[in-house]
């Protein structure tokens, strides 16, 4: 009979207790002071709790490692650079130069620079060019002569970025001069722009033909 009257112990003890329409189930918990949660429930809801946590922490070290690896010059020595940007730098601790390279060029040891430079090859070929007008020396040379028909004085341009050791033949057939676009060291010491005349220059008869060779700093006359 709901409308007995029970004691106030009753109602005291009946006042502790849970509405059974109150019990939820819901994973995702809510602010309500009412519902009660299952014990399925909490666990569940706990266990995802975790996991996101877990999730998230090791996202976020996983993207902070990576940042890291990205910002640091991670390489040292002859491989320098970032992570992703790694480029060779030095060759056994000898710097490598960042000229860039064209078609047919080698990377050489430069004395003078003391740096790795791109450079022709050398093949060990001697071709032999014939001019009659001023003229720029190239890599692939190796003997340059002044024809007979030159109609006047000419300059010889010496190129740069040539090995140590290259030798070069300057042969003069002709009535005039050639001017070297350097100073060459002869065998007498005499250092101003070389002219190939056949005449006396300063006192010393270069005659029509000189052998130069590079040695890193200079040209010296090393034969006729």
């Amino acid at each position: 009979d709901a409308a007995k009257p029970i004691s106030a112990a009753t109602q005291s003890a009946l006042d502790t207790k849970e509405t059974a329409a109150n019990k939820s189930t819901a994973t995702a918990l809510g602010t309500s002071d009412d519902l009660f949660p299952t014990q399925r429930a909490v666990k569940t809801y706990v266990d995802d709790a975790i996991l996101a946590g877990i999730t998230s922490e090791k996202n976020r070290a996983t993207d902070a490692e990576a940042l890291k690896i990205a910002k640091l010059d991670v390489f040292k020595g002859d491989v320098t650079g970032k992570y992703d940007e790694t480029k060779v730098a030095k060759i056994q601790g000898v710097e490598v130069a960042t000229t860039t390279p064209t078609t047919g060029q080698v990377l050489t040891y430069n004395n003078s620079t003391s740096k790795w430079e791109p450079a022709a090859l050398d093949l060990g070929v001697s071709p032999l060019v014939k001019k009659t007008t001023d003229y720029p020396i190239t890599l692939t040379d190796y003997t340059v002569v002044l024809g007979k028909t030159a109609t006047g004085d000419v300059t010889f341009t010496l190129p740069t970025g040539v090995v140590v050791g290259r030798i070069f033949r300057i042969v003069n057939l002709s009535n005039y001069k050639i001017t070297l676009s350097v100073s060459v060291r002869t065998a007498v010491d005499l250092t101003t722009n070389v002219i190939l005349s056949g005449n006396a220059i300063d006192g010393t008869t270069l005659g029509n033909k000189m052998t130069i060779q590079w040695d890193g700093d200079e040209w010296i006359q090393v034969g006729n």
